[in-house]
């Protein structure tokens, strides 16, 4: 610190400071950037994977509209769509989804008593 004062080399330190803060703010305005311009193809990607998905909708309902059996198989693997004519909606989901969670639990249960009565039945051999 010699042929320097304290006070010019504070500021130097503050200068540094000041610039390194800088160019880390400039790395992150390009970082965001990039992160946006990312995004952007990410949501491109996804509207032209709607639209596709979109199209081919239509085509299976076109086609279900005319065959008793693709409707039925449809219908087995509970394929959604949008066709107004479907009786399907995400409200019916919602409540096969709650039915078969009862089911579900009722079934656990179940399991639940029948390794108690196993446990039972092996350490209280007849």
């Amino acid at each position: 610190m010699r042929g320097i004062s304290k006070s010019s080399f504070t500021n130097k330190i503050m200068i540094d400071n000041e610039v390194t803060h800088k160019e880390k703010e400039r790395e992150l305005i390009e970082r965001a950037e990039e992160i946006k311009v990312k995004l952007e193809r990410t949501e491109n990607m996804f509207q032209n994977k709607e639209k596709k998905w979109g199209e081919l909708e239509r085509i299976i309902v076109n086609y279900a509209r005319k065959d008793q059996d693709l409707r039925n198989k449809l219908s087995e693997i509970k394929y959604i769509c949008d066709d107004p004519s479907s009786k399907r909606r995400i409200t019916t989901v919602v409540e096969e989804n709650h039915v078969l969670k009862s089911q579900i639990d009722e079934l656990e249960k179940e399991i639940t008593e029948l390794k108690v009565q196993v446990t039972y039945a092996k350490s209280n051999p007849t």
